[in-house]
Order: structure tokens, then C-alpha cells, then sequence
């Protein structure tokens, strides 16, 4: 069960990430991040009263909570800012290491250790991502070294968010924590946004409603799987099964919807992926 909760999260922020792609194109991505965030949040506080779990957490929830939020809005800011000093083909695939990272945190902060055939795994579908997304020409390698640098430090910094997720839900209900968290990532973006005067870049959503409104609900859905998920498994095991979900999911959409080639390489990643995959979860 656990696994299809992980694999059903991975597919909704797949379709998310549509969404996205299509908001982007009236709406920066900081102020889009923001405007996502304060509509998530009410759904969340909304769903923690009708499940009567709307009390606030106690004080043991203050340290994993504060960074949780401290990561997460790390990794928002330095993914934008990758993408501005480095290429998109060759900064983003370096997302793919975030499973590495998750399986040491989770080793470190939890003592979730996994089994030799397990990190095994990890790496599998570590390479099998790279190698389905990593660029192929020299011209699609041309990008700044810092903009690389600094993807490998966002992918570090969303694998300790899952980490500290699960820390954190020890001391609060699942819903309250994730209407508290995207509530002060909603805050601590809006007030930088307020400080350079792009507060207003926000309202440009209302531009493609039905684009924004399927994107808070398949993310508000891909939340609450993920954090469900997250108390059931190990963090190590469940970033391995959303990567490579997500990868074959963005194969897959991409033939569906732009006709892009399946070629004998991106079968090979997903096969190296898939293998991967079996041998974390058996």
C-alpha cells in the first residue's frame, strides 16, 4: 500500500509540474511558488478541522517545523536561482541525487539504515535518472558551473525537508503540519517578494484560473500522499520510487503530449531505473 501512495504522489506532482510549465509563462516562478502556497494552505486547515486534528501542535514541533520551513524555502529559492546562472538541461537533472541524500539523512536523523541491496538500488535509479535526463550535445552542456553547484545543493536541501517531515509529524497531525508549513512558506516568500516591490506579480494567475486551480489541487494531493507515505517508509526508499516515477512519468508525457522520441537510451534508463526500484523495495 505504501508503495502505491508513493507512486500515486509521484504522478500528481508530475501533473503538477504541467501546470507549472503552463502558469510560468504569465506568472515568475517566486511569485507563482507564493501564490500556490497561500492557496494550499486553507485546504489544509480546512481538511485538519473536518477531521477534528485542527489543534496546534506543542513545542516539540517547533525545531523540526522551523526546519522543515527553513529547507523547503532554501531549496525554492535556490532552485530559481540555479536555473538563472546555469542552464535548464544541464542544471535540473542533477535533481536526480536527491534520493541519495535522503537515504544518508534519513540514515543520520532516523536511523532508517538501508541494506546494501537497497543503496544499491538508490544508485540505480540515481543513474538510470541522470542518464535519461542529462544532456547530450556539447551545446546543451554550456552553463555555469555555479548554476550546477548550486542544483546539487537544492537537491540536498528537498531531501532534508522529506526528512525532517517525518521528524516533525511525530508532533503534529498530518494535516496541521502541512497547512502551517505551506501557510509560512506562503509568508516567507510574499514578504521578499513585498521587499523588491513583485508582491503584485502574483495576481498574474488569474490569468490561466483553470491551470491554477488543477495545480493547487493535484499538489495539495501530492502533498498529503507524500506525508502519508513518509511515516510508512523509509525516506531513502520513498525518494528512490518518486524519482523514478517521476522520470517514466515525464517520458511518458512527453510522447503524449510534445511526440518526443522513445529512443533505445531513454528505454535503457527506465529499465536501469526500474531495476533499481525492485531491488530498494524487496
Amino acid at each position: 500500500m505504501v508503495i502505491v501512495l508513493t507512486v500515486l504522489s509521484a504522478l500528481c506532482w508530475s501533473a503538477f509540474d504541467v501546470s507549472r510549465k503552463a502558469l510560468v509563462r504569465d506568472t515568475p516562478p517566486i511569485p507563482l511558488a507564493a501564490a500556490f502556497a497561500w492557496a494550499q494552505a486553507p485546504v489544509f486547515f480546512i481538511w485538519a478541522a473536518v477531521t477534528a486534528t485542527a489543534s496546534l501542535p506543542g513545542v516539540d514541533y517547533g525545531w523540526p517545523g522551523l526546519a522543515v520551513l527553513a529547507l523547503n524555502a532554501g531549496a525554492s529559492i535556490g532552485f530559481f536561482a540555479a536555473l538563472r546562472r546555469g542552464e535548464l538541461s544541464r542544471t535540473v537533472p542533477l535533481l536526480s541525487l536527491s534520493p541519495v541524500f535522503s537515504a544518508i539523512l534519513g540514515a543520520l536523523v532516523l536511523d532508517e539504515w538501508l541494506e546494501t541491496q537497497q543503496w544499491l538500488g538508490v544508485a540505480l535509479v540515481v543513474g538510470g535518472a541522470l542518464l535519461l535526463a542529462w544532456p547530450r550535445t556539447p551545446a546543451q552542456r554550456e552553463g555555469s558551473a555555479v548554476g550546477a553547484a548550486l542544483m546539487v545543493v537544492t537537491a540536498a536541501l528537498w531531501a532534508g525537508t522529506a526528512v525532517f517531515d517525518k521528524v516533525a509529524l511525530q508532533h503534529s497531525t498530518m494535516a496541521m503540519h502541512a497547512g502551517l508549513q505551506t501557510l509560512a512558506l506562503a509568508a516567507v516568500l510574499t514578504t521578499g517578494l513585498a521587499a523588491t516591490g513583485r508582491a503584485q506579480e502574483m495576481r498574474s494567475v488569474r490569468h490561466r484560473r483553470a491551470a491554477f486551480l488543477a495545480g493547487v489541487l493535484v499538489s495539495t494531493v501530492a502533498l498529503a500522499l507524500q506525508l502519508e507515505a513518509v511515516q510508512l517508509i523509509a525516506v531513502g526508499m520513498m525518494e528512490s520510487i518518486k524519482r523514478a516515477t517521476g522520470m517514466v512519468a515525464a517520458v511518458a508525457l512527453g510522447r503524449l503530449f510534445f511526440g518526443e522520441a522513445l529512443s533505445v537510451g531513454k528505454w535503457l534508463a527506465v529499465a536501469v531505473m526500474a531495476a533499481g526500484v525492485w531491488l530498494v523495495v524487496s
